[in-house]
Parts: structure tokens; sequence; C-alpha cells
């Protein structure tokens, strides 16, 4: 794939819940992909590992989406209200 560059947009399920995006990102590394995007609702985003392993990964854009504009709306449906 190297040679052709794709164009990588990482999505579908929650992508920063996934064990193996830390392979990924460093696979579109090191293969040079052109522009690699992650789409996410962030809640993966408050691993450490994870934060680490994006800041060194080769990403162009996070798209960060909300499932509902009220905040307190939003957390109910992200399982975030204890």
């Amino acid at each position: 794939l190297s040679s052709i560059r794709p164009s990588v947009s990482i999505a579908g399920g929650e992508p920063s819940l996934y064990p193996g995006l830390t392979f990924i990102l460093n696979t579109l590394k090191r293969i040079k992909a052109r522009k690699p995007i992650l789409d996410t609702n962030g809640t993966g985003l408050f691993n450490k590992d994870l934060i680490h392993s994006i800041n060194q990964s080769s990403l162009e854009h996070i798209n960060i989406s909300r499932r509902h504009y009220n905040q307190e709306i939003n957390q109910e449906l992200m399982n975030l209200v204890p």
C-alpha cells in the first residue's frame, strides 16, 4: 500500500477502545499513509497510553463527535454518568 499512499479514516464502533489501535497507528505511520484521520466519540481518550500513541502517530485530524448537544444527556448516552 505504501506505493499508492492511501488516505485512511479510522472509524466505526469506537476505535479509541479497540486494543489494536496503536498497531494500526504505527502501521499507518510506517507506510506513510496520506492524511490519516481518527473518528471517535472520545471515550478512549482518557487512556494515557493511547494519548501517547496518538502523539507519536502520523494522524493529521481527530474528529470527536458527541451524541447529544446537551452535556447531561450526552454523558448519559455515553455512560459517563456515575
